[in-house]
């Protein structure tokens, strides 16, 4: 299963992992298995793990005050799952992600994370690109609550 996180990263990075950096890797990320509509991460919990999709697919969406569901983003095979901004800041997410399908996922501690970021330099760099990515056009990653309470206004 983690061949697959393997070749995300070498590609992604364009270079090669040594023996010690998979032996890490494996180490760190544990192989968990969701079945379809299974919640990841509930709105209002602290976000203390990230996965890599290796089989699967989810999304991450909020509900307003009308109980209307926004899909922020869709995950695929070889994406991330995480909310950073509740990792990074250990206050409660405003996001659910839940599995669209039975899936696999390599998952990791937020700490455990945090730890391979400083020994492995391949996965540094390819987890700076995902969080650039996600942060490039932050209008297109979170819902506006303030249109919300605008609309339940009218």
């Amino acid at each position: 299963m983690h061949e697959a996180l393997f070749q995300y990263l070498e590609v992604k990075s364009e270079q090669k992992l040594t023996d010690e950096e998979q032996q890490l890797i494996k180490l760190k990320f544990q192989p968990k298995r969701l079945r379809k509509r299974q919640y990841f991460l509930q709105e209002g919990d602290v976000c203390k793990y990230l996965a890599f999709i290796v089989k699967g697919s989810s999304r991450m969406f909020t509900v307003d005050n009308n109980g209307h569901e926004h899909i922020v983003r869709f995950g695929l095979e070889s994406w991330w799952l995480s909310d950073p901004e509740s990792c990074n800041t250990l206050a409660p997410t405003r996001y659910n992600i839940e599995m669209l399908e039975d899936s696999e996922l390599l998952v990791i501690s937020v700490a455990d994370a945090y730890e391979l970021l400083n020994k492995c330099r391949i996965f540094d760099l390819t987890l700076r690109l995902w969080i650039k990515s996600i942060y490039r056009h932050p209008e297109k990653n979170s819902y506006d609550y303030q249109y919300d309470r605008r609309r339940t206004v009218r």
